[in-house]
């Protein structure tokens, strides 16, 4: 990247979360729970088709189950995914996932990450919905750095349900008790 490329970067992003890929949820929760005395959300589930255009048919079907780490800035995630998932730990050690962003606009923030050099690599899908992006959606680097793009308008919903241990409501296929 030259100096030229970097009009491209995504400027004044707001950080929502840093997402860890763990092999074990419970133990993962439990070892921060003891470091840092972090307080978890409600896990999340997540078990659906999203869209992946490296997939063979553009889709793919997807499981893992998450939590939130509350009381941090930005939030951490401990996301432990099932095999051939993007979560999927085959080593047995847990890695940096991404980094995920709020975003107001998810096309324009989609086409941000584009012109930088991302790729998408996976994003939320409902059937019956004409939005491309819907929720959240995952862009790569080459390199390999992934971001995730979250609904700005999420941002409520998130910090009842991270903050306050209320259930996550969110029109996207995605809840939590």
């Amino acid at each position: 990247m030259n100096a030229a490329d970097l009009s491209t970067v995504p400027k004044d992003w707001e950080i929502s979360h840093i997402c860890i890929a763990v092999p074990d949820l419970d133990a993962w929760r439990e070892r921060f729970s003891l470091m840092f005395g972090t307080q978890w959300s409600s896990p999340v589930e997540i078990d659906h088709v999203v869209t992946a255009p490296r997939a063979e048919g553009g889709t793919k079907h997807i499981r893992g189950r998450g939590r939130y780490g509350s009381g941090s800035k930005p939030w951490v995630e401990l996301f432990e995914g099932a095999p051939g998932s993007p979560w999927e730990v085959t080593d047995g050690q847990a890695r940096l996932h991404h980094i995920g962003y709020w975003a107001d606009d998810m096309e324009a923030a989609a086409r941000q990450l584009e012109t930088a050099g991302y790729e998408l690599e996976y994003a939320n899908r409902i059937d019956g919905r004409e939005e491309a992006l819907i929720g959240w959606a995952y862009y790569r680097q080459p390199d390999g750095i992934r971001i995730e793009i979250h609904e700005g308008g999420d941002r409520a919903a998130f910090r009842r349900w991270v903050d306050e241990g209320q259930p996550l409501v969110v029109d996207w296929g995605v809840e939590a008790p």
